[in-house]
Parts: structure tokens; sequence; C-alpha cells
């Protein structure tokens, strides 16, 4: 896996420190701690750096399993847990997208934890409102009671653009290049630009998959804005809002002007603006 969060302090964000400080506090906690954030902003992370290292880090993706298979592994026989619950004791016990869950479960899995309260730490990650769920009657509403004690927000990559220097660096020393090291190809002005500007609606996924294509496949040493991704790209081309309506408001006036035959005067009372502003 790709760490790509930076632990370090040179032009690391507010949003990066307070979430790191916050994830050493609670690392090792018994107490059942929710992940939240959008997708892709990194929810494994967050539960590795939870989890006590010397323990068993037991993770299930409830999206991808099967309800034969959370049955048998998570829920087991009158909800005492399954084989994964067995195998998380003393340990920490991972559910990733745990609104996947079938609502059958939902009230089993509720028992589970009540039966196994202090055999293991309990961690759940979703990139969706549970509390909203709840209230609408979709998620269980005492299960989200149980995992929601503590709640660790992940801030999306847009929210802390001031990371993407420090973040290209831990994608290169997991990349290799076939003609000189990843970690000494650096990104110019231009392009840093344009990865802040662009938006990341995937987030640290992403992020990772195009710094890492990027990294294994230049040519150079540094690389430019033209050699990012096109619809990375297209957002340099794209005006700012207020260049955009000052453009169109020339062409506005331009339009009531010439109706008017050029006679500012009427031009201006149609517009509701003082005349000055048409010299």
């Amino acid at each position: 896996m790709i760490r790509c969060w930076y632990l370090g302090q040179a032009r690391e964000s507010l949003k990066n420190k307070r979430l790191i400080a916050q994830l050493k506090k609670l690392a090792g906690a018994r107490t059942p701690i929710l992940i939240t954030g959008e997708k892709g902003c990194g929810h494994e992370i967050a539960a590795d750096l939870l989890h006590t290292a010397t323990s068993p880090l037991i993770s299930i993706d409830c999206q991808l399993s099967s309800l034969a298979s959370l049955r048998s592994g998570l829920l087991g026989e009158n909800s005492l847990g399954g084989t994964w619950v067995q195998q998380a004791k003393v340990g920490t016990l991972f559910l990733l997208h745990l609104q996947a869950l079938p609502l059958e479960a939902q009230a089993e899995l509720v028992s589970v934890i009540r039966n196994n309260a202090h055999n293991f730490h309990l961690l759940c990650a979703t990139e969706v409102d549970l509390e909203k769920l709840a209230e609408e009657g979709l998620f269980n509403e005492e299960l989200f009671y149980r995992i929601a004690a503590l709640l660790v927000q992940l801030p999306a990559l847009r929210e802390r653009v001031e990371d993407i220097p420090a973040l290209i660096q831990d994608v290169a020393r997991q990349t290799t290049n076939p003609q000189f090291d990843a970690w000494q190809v650096e990104f110019s002005a231009e392009a840093l630009q344009i990865l802040a500007n662009y938006g990341w609606p995937r987030n640290l996924t992403e992020f990772r998959q195009v710094i890492a294509s990027l990294l294994t496949t230049t040519e150079t040493r540094v690389i430019s804005a033209a050699q990012l991704p096109l619809r990375i790209q297209e957002l340099k081309h794209w005006p700012t809002l207020a260049a955009y309506l000052a453009d169109h408001e020339k062409q506005y006036i331009a339009r009531l002007l010439n109706a008017s035959g050029g006679d500012k005067v009427r031009a201006a009372a149609a517009l509701a603006i003082d005349v000055s502003r048409l010299n």
C-alpha cells in the first residue's frame, strides 16, 4: 500500500496536522471508532495508523463480501462472532464500507459487538452519512450509535492541496522509473498549480494513480503541465468566474448600445446603471 499521507512538518496543511494528531491520540484505544470521508480519502490508511501493530488486524470489506461469508466469518452462530471475529481477538476488527452491510445482518452485528465488547478494537469506515441513513430507517440506529463512539473525519484532497508536493514524494518513494530514480523527478511550478486547482473527485486513489503513472513513464526529470492528463490540464483553459462574468457583461452592454443606436443615456437607463460606466 502506498502511504499517501505526509507525516512530516514542511508544507503540511493544518487539516493534515490535526488529522495526524488525532490518529496518534486515538491509536490503541479500545473504544469503537467510525472513520468517515469521501471515497478514496484513505480509510484503510487511517485504520492502519489506528491499529496497534503488535496485534492482528482483520479487515473485512462489506461491499465485496457475500451475505454467506459475512454470516460465517463475522456473525457466527447465535451472533457470537464468526472466524474473523475470533482471529481479531486482542487485536483490531476493521469493517470497510459498512453501509453495504445488509440490514438483516446489522441487527446481528449489534449482538456480536455486545457479546465481544472487550475482545477486540472495532474500527468501521464509510463514505456516506450513516446518521442520516439511520434517521431514514435505512441503517440500524443502535448499530450506528455503538460504532460511532469516536469519529474521525478524513478531509478531501482538494481541502488540503498544500500537501500535494509532499504526497508526490511519498508516491515517488514507492515508484520506479527505468531511466532514473523516481524521487529525483520534479514538477514544474505550472504543473503543480494545475494539480492544486484540480478537484480530485476520487481523492488519494486518483492522485496515486495519476502521479505514479507520470513518475513511471516520464523521460524527463521535470514534468511539465503538458504531460498531465488532459482531464486535469483542461482546467487551466477555463477563465475565472470574475473574468467570465466581466466578458459577458461587456458583450451584453455592447448589444444594448447597438439596440439603442449608440445612445448611452437610453442604454444606461435600460441597464439600470450610471451612464458614466459606459464611457
